[in-house]
């Protein structure tokens, strides 16, 4: 295919919306001939303008072609070798395209779109559904295990690409889609202006990527070489940032602590301080595969070039116990990435060619100050469900780098208790408990509270025996008085003093009233 003869000017947008209205008429291609553009609502239930996404020196159309989705591609400056650099990619991708779908292989016109009398080059990609990372991570920050499922598919994407010699250029968070596929999280990556097969060592650069996810040295390396390592170190930032937010989801809110734009936990100014800043020592608290990625990080920022780093297959292989025997698997459907690591046996002649004391060298943190400052509150955030049983997790225990032991919080016993205080008991009394932690204080015995008691009447001396009265004369018989019950006594003496004198005196009267009753008898019976 000549790529000779591009224009040296190219369209406004404007111009490209009328031709992509009207593709049957301006294509060049059959495929693009039948594609429809999307078009946005309107207030009143129509369509109106045709939808567009802007950004550098492209702009990138919706359309449909029968059943299946592009994004159409069309520059609106020189693309520079973009014709030449395609033409390498597609054939580099024909013959090694990623078996997970991360990168789709395009179709590219150098001639494809006809904008007021002159051709123009297309490109027509697969469309790639799905949210951006930080909109992924924004969307499932209640559900750590999530966010850690997408760590492991850009993990495994990642190797995919080192594998066949490819680097994207541009890693970053608006250009990694994240979908959910049977609930697990897949990677597609777009923009391939950047991307680089082999053939194409040495290239320009021809975007330098946002600062937030380069090396401080890269910065400004515009039309400098561009090599297979350019994705080592964005791909650090974003596995670790995936990683670390899966871990500790309150890191997203706190930073970076001037407020997120395009960034994921780090900043370009991170990369260029002198010494370790707040996220950085933050994240070197945290786990010790966390922990050990930190210090990795920090100390590829300080090389001198973004030339040599390690890849982050072999990051995580250097914090690795047990180095691989054999190439990990693509990271394709089926795949396991993760069961690839935790299943490597010893063999030290396969280790990474980079020293684990170079890049684990964490000497910067253990003096780098505080660890929390004033505006990042010191934050113990329980691992995410099923962190204690992965094996994963347990195969990366660092053998070079372990973070500073946590001191044990103090019991409530020990706080400000003297040195030279006696140990407290397991459950002190109120008394021991002050005394343990040098406060005197010797308790009184509390005095009885006395009980009310019902006060003792003096015991009642017998009546002596009446004298038989005279026989008085019969009286008419009187209807039986009926006396009401005497009330009931609830209280009680300690001496029962009060009863035996009531039973005494309820004797005398059955004896009188026996004594009445033979009188009247007596009468009656001599009457008679």
């Amino acid at each position: 295919m000549s790529h000779s003869g591009l224009p040296t000017i190219f369209p406004a947008i404007v111009d490209y919306d009328m031709a992509v209205g009207n593709l049957d008429k301006f294509a060049s291609s059959k495929l693009l001939k039948s594609g429809i553009p999307e078009k946005k609502k309107s207030s009143h239930g129509g369509s109106s303008d045709i939808v567009c996404y802007a950004g550098g020196v492209a702009v990138a159309y919706p359309i449909k072609c029968g059943s299946y989705k592009y994004a159409l591609k069309l520059w609106t400056a020189h693309p520079g070798d973009g014709a030449s650099h395609y033409d390498l990619l597609i054939a580099h991708l024909n013959q090694w395209a990623p078996a997970s779908g991360s990168v789709v292989v395009p179709l590219f016109e150098s001639k494809g779109l006809l904008v007021r009398g002159q051709w123009y080059p297309t490109l027509l990609l697969e469309w790639m559904e799905g949210d951006s990372a930080q909109k992924f991570i924004e969307k499932h920050l209640s559900d750590p295990p999530t966010i850690l499922a997408a760590a492991e598919a850009f993990l495994g994407v990642s190797h995919e690409l080192k594998t066949a010699q490819i680097a994207h250029g541009d890693l970053q968070g608006e250009n990694i889609k994240f979908v959910m596929q049977f609930a697990r999280p897949r990677v597609r990556l777009i923009d391939y202006d950047t991307m680089l097969v082999p053939g194409q060592e040495g290239r320009p650069i021809p975007n330098d990527g946002i600062p937030h996810y380069q090396h401080p040295r890269r910065r400004g390396a515009l039309g400098a070489g561009q090599y297979e390592c350019d994705d080592h170190f964005a791909s650090l930032v974003i596995y670790l940032s995936l990683l670390a937010v899966a871990e500790d989801p309150s890191l997203w809110s706190q930073f970076p602590p001037q407020g997120r734009d395009k960034e994921l936990l780090f900043t370009d100014q991170d990369f260029a301080a002198q010494k370790p800043t707040a996220i950085f020592r933050r994240l070197y608290r945290m786990s010790s595969v966390v922990s050990s990625l930190s210090v990795i990080l920090w100390n590829f920022s300080r090389r001198p070039t973004h030339q040599g780093l390690p890849s982050l297959t072999e990051c995580l292989l250097l914090i690795s116990p047990q180095p691989p025997t054999q190439s990990p698997p693509a990271a394709g459907p089926g795949s396991s990435f993760e069961a690839w690591l935790a299943a490597q046996k010893p063999a030290p002649s396969s280790r990474p060619s980079q020293s684990s004391s170079l890049w684990l060298d964490d000497t910067a943190f253990r003096s780098a100050g505080p660890i929390h400052t004033a505006s990042v509150p010191p934050v113990s955030p329980p691992a995410p469900p099923g962190r204690a049983t992965d094996t994963f997790w347990s195969r990366y225990q660092s053998p070079g780098h372990k973070s500073p032991p946590q001191p044990p919080p103090p019991s409530p016993s020990s706080v400000n208790r003297p040195a030279n205080a006696p140990a407290p008991v397991t459950s002190p009394s109120f008394a021991t408990f002050l005394n343990q932690n040098g406060i005197p204080y010797t308790p009184t015995s509390p005095k009885p509270t006395p009980q009310p008691t019902q006060p003792t009447q003096p015991p009642q001396p017998p009546q002596p025996p009446q004298p038989p009265q005279p026989p008085q004369p019969p009286q008419p018989p009187q209807p039986p008085i009926t006396q009401p019950p005497p009330p009931v006594n609830t209280q009680t003496t300690s001496s029962g003093t009060a009863t035996e004198n009531a039973l005494s005196a309820g004797c005398w009267f059955g004896v009188l009233a026996l004594v009445v009753l033979a009188l009247i008898m007596l009468i009656r019976s001599c009457s008679g």
